[in-house]
């Protein structure tokens, strides 16, 4: 998960994958998880 969390930041997104994503309930655990990462990293 965190490889493609990386992966995902990492290469730029079309405005139709950001629509989607924005869209799907998905982005919900997908920020919950990028918060943790940089709670760890700091």
């Amino acid at each position: 998960m965190g490889e493609q969390g990386n992966l995902t930041i990492g290469a730029p997104l079309p405005k139709r994958t950001i629509q989607d994503i924005g869209q799907s309930p998905g982005i919900a655990i997908v920020s919950a998880v990028l918060m943790q990462v940089l709670s760890y990293q700091t």
